[in-house]
């Protein structure tokens, strides 16, 4: 079996590479509408910064990348971009195109939990048992986990679901409650307070703000979070669908070569609180 290494679409406030998420699943072939809501213009980057995301990008063999300059006082000042959307040429990367968070899409799940915080709809010691009361044979483990555990990886679950832990349900919203049930009935991977890093809980942390928001998840990040900062150039799922051009293009890093993942759906709906969120560099 070739040697697979999978490389994060890294967003920070200075550098983005568009690589493939972290946040789980593996190649499918969905079809991604575009966003239809008008997105911010990223500023123009001066030559200096542009020059600088060449050579890293260079440095580093990458696809593409992106960087923005991003004061206290002034917000973004600057934006710079080199490569191409694919590994295989054509049509180079844009200042306004939208690029897959993947697992960085975490930070944004741990700040609608402060959000929740703030508003009194939950706390950071609200534990599983109480956010979902309804939950039968939850191991003795588990009966303590906290969302604070949840979100700092130290709940003792194991790293990702399994697909067939869904069940029945038909929308994320339930798929998530049906993890959440499934997740606890499962033997822990690492003791409670020691570090794992686990898609699962996140998962469930976000079925847990969904029961505070009393809404999904989606709609909970959209509502709390891109309404007051004015954000409209993010989205769900792939940023550009199966054969596209119009936007950075997922890849992995295989035997040594970038290798496009077409249409990279990262993750499945359910597994948004965990990844999933693509975004411009503008927003």
């Amino acid at each position: 079996m070739p040697r697979v290494r999978r490389a994060s679409a890294l967003l920070l406030v200075v550098i983005v590479a568009s690589l493939s998420a972290c946040g789980g699943g593996d190649a499918k072939q969905p079809t991604a509408p575009e966003p239809t809501a008008p997105e911010p213009t990223a500023p123009k980057a001066p030559d200096r910064l542009s020059s600088i995301v060449d050579s890293v990008r260079l440095a580093w063999n990458m696809p593409a990348m992106g960087a923005a300059i991003v004061t206290r006082d002034s917000g973004m000042t600057a934006v710079a971009v080199a490569g191409t959307r694919r590994v295989t040429g054509g049509a180079p990367v844009s200042p306004d195109d939208l690029w897959q968070l993947g697992s960085n899409t975490k930070a944004v799940t741990a700040l609608l939990a402060a959000v929740a915080v703030s508003q009194d709809r939950i706390r950071w010691t609200t534990t599983l048992a109480q956010a979902f009361p309804e939950l039968a044979d939850v191991r003795a483990e588990y009966r303590e986990v906290t969302l604070r555990d949840l979100l700092s990886h130290q709940a003792g679950f194991r790293r990702d679901a399994s697909p067939a832990a869904i069940g029945s349900g038909t929308t994320a919203v339930a798929q998530r409650v049906s993890l959440a049930s499934w997740a606890v009935r499962q033997p822990p991977a690492v003791a409670r307070g020691t570090f794992s890093y686990s898609n699962l809980g996140y998962v469930v942390a976000g079925a847990m703000l969904e029961r505070a928001f009393d809404t999904s998840f989606e709609a909970a990040v959209e509502t709390q979070l891109y309404a007051p900062l004015g954000l409209t150039g993010a989205g769900w799922g792939p940023q550009a669908g199966a054969g596209s051009t119009t936007h950075p293009i997922a890849h992995r890093r295989m035997d040594g070569s970038w290798v496009v993942l077409d249409g990279f759906a990262s993750p499945p709906a359910y597994d948004h609180p965990a990844g999933g969120v693509h975004m411009s560099l503008a927003s």
